[in-house]
């Protein structure tokens, strides 16, 4: 899957973080996902970890089976969000699709705690990692491993793109300004 230069390509939006409470709260094992993925991606969620380079195939599987259920094709623009979140991730996910375009979503920590406590987004109705310690801590991850990834991007030749975002700021007008710096399509 990769950018297409015509403005009119589908679309298809890649939560990993949805995926994954979905496949735990469905709690359903099939041909990609045993019982004992269930229940690990379940710990996974519980304490806010990451999947490992040892979970590779786990990852690449529920990536694989969200592509295939949205019919994403080599015109697809895919919007990955949560995916990946440190660099053995992300050479996983080359194997599968060509990441063009970075979009890093800058803020300070107390925006990002105020945008989840009120839900700006309105993506976070019924989280149960929402509490305050458990931003703290995700925050914290994300400085320690997913921060390397703009470097990572860079050197690979993708396109980085920085939007400042304000507590107030809709996932709509981050759109906007995207779509004004021409790299949405």
């Amino acid at each position: 899957m990769k950018s297409s230069t015509v403005r009119r390509s589908r679309c298809s939006h890649f939560d990993f973080g949805e995926n994954l409470r979905q496949i735990v709260e469905q709690n359903r094992p099939d041909e990609l996902i045993t019982q004992a993925d269930i229940d690990f991606l379940r710990q996974v969620l519980h304490h806010g970890a990451l999947l490992e380079k040892e979970h590779a195939a786990l990852a690449e599987g529920i990536l694989r089976s969200c592509l295939a259920k949205h019919g994403a094709d080599q015109q697809t623009i895919g919007v990955l969000n949560g995916l990946p979140r440190h660099v053995e991730q992300a050479r996983l996910i080359e194997s599968i699709l060509e990441v063009q375009v970075v979009v890093y979503l800058r803020c300070s920590d107390e925006t990002v705690c105020r945008r989840v406590r009120t839900n700006i987004g309105g993506d976070r109705t019924d989280r149960q990692d929402d509490d305050p310690e458990s931003v703290r801590n995700k925050l914290a991850i994300f400085r320690q491993r997913s921060a390397s990834l703009l470097d990572h991007y860079a050197q690979q030749g993708a396109r980085i793109e920085t939007v400042d975002v304000t507590a107030q700021m809709t996932p709509e007008q981050v759109w906007r300004i995207l779509d004004q710096r021409q790299c949405v399509w």
